[in-house]
C-alpha cells in the first residue's frame, strides 16, 4: 500500500499540470459528490494505463535523528476558522498578506486571487485573473517579490484547428492597488512555477518540445532568456542564497525516474549542474537558508532532508518522522507538514534544530489537504474542494 502511495504521488504530479480536463472528466462521470472520493481510483487507473515505471535509489547519507516531543512547553497553534474558498489551487505569503488562488472551475484557466489578512482571516479584496496556477494539488506558480505579486498559469486560446489551446503566461499584480497591471505571454503550453529575486523573474514551463525555464525582465516585461531542460517535466523553482534551482522529474518516454535538481547560472543563462536525488522525494520547501525535501520512507515513516543550495546535495543528518508527511512548508520557526489524510489529518511543526515536533493541530474530520503555506503568525491549509483552513500560531 505504501509503495502504491508513492507511485500515485508521482502520477499525481504528472497529471497535475492539466487539471481542468481531469476535473471535467471526473465530474462528468461521477458528479461532484462522488468526485470527492474518486481521486485514488482515478489515479490508479492512470497508473495502470500509462505503464508508469518508478525508479528509486537511496538518498545520499543514512544517518538520521528521530523526531521527538519537545522538552519544553510546545507552542500554541489552533484552528481559527475555515474560509469558504472552493477549488483553491495555490497560496503564497507576501506584502503582509496571504494570497490564495481560486479556480473558476469552469474549464478555463481563469479565477480569482483572494488577499487575506493573516491576523483576522478576513478577505481584503478579490482580484479577477486569467492565469490561475494550473496545479490541481501541491500548489506553486505564485511568488511575491520585486514589489509585485506574480501568478503563473496559461491564457486560454480560441478552440481553432491548428492553434494551441493555451499559452503559458505570468500575471503581475500591484499590491498597492490590488489590480492586474500586466500579463506577459511566454509561449509553450502552461507555466509550472514562478520565483523572483534581484536577477529577475524566473518561470518554469512546459513548452512545445519539453520543459524549459524562462527569464523575464520585470521592468521591460519581456523574456530575456529561454533555457531548455533535459526532462519533459518541470516543477518547482528554488531561489536560495543567490542560487537558482529547478526541480525536474527524470522522465524518459513512459518511464518516470527520480527527482533531479538542476542549477541555473544567471550569468550565462545556462544549466550549471544537475543532481539526481533519487525516486522517493515528495514535497520540497525553502527554510533556514537551505532546500528541504520530504523523503518517503514507506512503512518506516518519512524523513526531512536538508540540501545545500550551493551543491544540491544532502548536508547533515536526515530528520526521521514516525509517520507520513505531506506538503511541507517552511516558516514561523520550523517546517510545517500535513500528516495523514482524511479523518485523522493533522498539521505538525517540526523544529529542525532540535528534531522535535512542538506543535500538532487536528484539522477536523473528512479533510482533503492539498497544500500548505505559512504566513505571519499563521499557517494555511488548502483543501481539494471545499475550503481553506486557517491556523493561528502564537509566537514565542
Amino acid at each position: 500500500m505504501n509503495d502504491l502511495r508513492f507511485e500515485l504521488e508521482n502520477v499525481r504530479d504528472q497529471l497535475a499540470p492539466a487539471p481542468d480536463a481531469f476535473d471535467r472528466l471526473v465530474r462528468r462521470r461521477l458528479g461532484r459528490h462522488q468526485r470527492r472520493r474518486a481521486g485514488v481510483g482515478a489515479l490508479a487507473l492512470a497508473l495502470a494505463a500509462g505503464g508508469i515505471v518508478v525508479a528509486t535509489r537511496a538518498f545520499i547519507g543514512e544517518e538520521q535523528r528521530t523526531v521527538s516531543s519537545p522538552a519544553v512547553e510546545p507552542i500554541d497553534a489552533r484552528v481559527a476558522g475555515n474560509l469558504p474558498i472552493e477549488f483553491a489551487r495555490s497560496a503564497v505569503s507576501g506584502f503582509g498578506s496571504v494570497w490564495i488562488a481560486q479556480s473558476a472551475n469552469d474549464g478555463t484557466g481563469s479565477g480569482w486571487i483572494h488577499r487575506i489578512d493573516p491576523a483576522t482571516g478576513e478577505t481584503i479584496t478579490r482580484i479577477p485573473i486569467d492565469t490561475i496556477p494550473s496545479w490541481e494539488v501541491g500548489g506553486g506558480a505564485m511568488a511575491a517579490g520585486g514589489g509585485s505579486l506574480w501568478v503563473a498559469g496559461a491564457v486560454d486560446r480560441p478552440d481553432e484547428p491548428g492553434l494551441p489551446k493555451a499559452d503559458a503566461a505570468v500575471t503581475r499584480i500591484d499590491p498597492e492597488t490590488n489590480t492586474v497591471v500586466e500579463v506577459v505571454e511566454l509561449g509553450g503550453d502552461f507555466a509550472a512555477d514562478v520565483a523572483v529575486d534581484v536577477t529577475g523573474v524566473w518561470i518554469s514551463l512546459f513548452g512545445d518540445h519539453g520543459s524549459e525555464v524562462v527569464r523575464l525582465d520585470p521592468d521591460a516585461g519581456r523574456v530575456t532568456a529561454r533555457i531548455p531542460m533535459d526532462s519533459s517535466y518541470a516543477r518547482d523553482l528554488f531561489l536560495v542564497d543567490g542560487t537558482i534551482w529547478l526541480r525536474e522529474r527524470g522522465t524518459r518516454g513512459s518511464a518516470q525516474g527520480g527527482t533531479v535538481l538542476t542549477q541555473i547560472d544567471p550569468t550565462t543563462n545556462s544549466v550549471a549542474s544537475s543532481v539526481d536525488l533519487g525516486g522517493r522525494i515528495g514535497s520540497m520547501t525553502v527554510f533556514d537558508g537551505a532546500i528541504w525535501a520530504q523523503r518517503y520512507g514507506y512503512e518506516k515513516g518519512d524523513d526531512l532532508i536538508r540540501i545545500d543550495p550551493h551543491t544540491g546535495t544532502q548536508v547533515g543528518e536526515s530528520i526521521h518522522f514516525d509517520g507520513r508527511l505531506n506538503y511541507i512548508a517552511g516558516g514561523e520557526g520550523g517546517i510545517w507538514a500535513v500528516t495523514d489524510i482524511g479523518p485523522t489529518a493533522s498539521l505538525v511543526r517540526i523544529d529542525v534544530s532540535s528534531a522535535t515536533a512542538d506543535a500538532r493541530v487536528q484539522l477536523g474530520p473528512e479533510r482533503e489537504p492539498i497544500d500548505v503555506v505559512v504566513g505571519p503568525g499563521s499557517v494555511w491549509v488548502l483543501e481539494y474542494i471545499d475550503s481553506v483552513i486557517w491556523v493561528e500560531v502564537e509566537r514565542g
